[in-house]
């Protein structure tokens, strides 16, 4: 994927669900479609989470403050790799193991030693190759 730098825009006109940038190339943010009951506009910042006000003071402010439209560009997707059957077993069985270990965790049973954590799956196919 590649991030785009588009026109400058007023954040306020901004599209709801539009990324943009800072002016000072700072911080990255997404414009959400609700404004509190002030009417400032919900805006956060994609790094923190925290809401967007920039350095204005005034609802109008914000809503006239210049930013960089973003866009997301995304690449096109590779051929589809072909799996062998024994690929898509190997590939199961490390999936299975690790939904078992989760569940017997989660649900405070001690764990079969039949069952293997991923790591432990690993660990195991490397010896065997050895």
């Amino acid at each position: 994927m590649k991030l785009l730098i588009k026109d400058k825009i007023k954040l306020g006109n901004l599209k709801n669900g539009g990324l943009f940038m800072t002016i000072d190339n700072k911080t990255i943010g997404v414009k959400s479609e609700y404004c509190d009951d002030s009417g400032a506009i919900n805006a956060y910042i994609v790094g923190s989470g925290e809401r967007f006000w920039g350095d204005v003071m005034s609802v109008n402010d914000l809503r006239l403050t210049e930013v960089f439209e973003l866009e997301i560009e995304r690449e096109p997707i590779g051929e589809p790799k072909s799996y062998t059957e024994a690929d898509m077993r190997e590939a199961f069985f490390a999936g299975f193991n690790r939904g078992i270990f989760a569940a017997s965790v989660i649900m405070g049973n001690p764990i079969d030693e039949t069952f293997l954590t991923c790591d432990q799956y690993m660990e195991k196919k490397k010896n065997n190759l050895k």
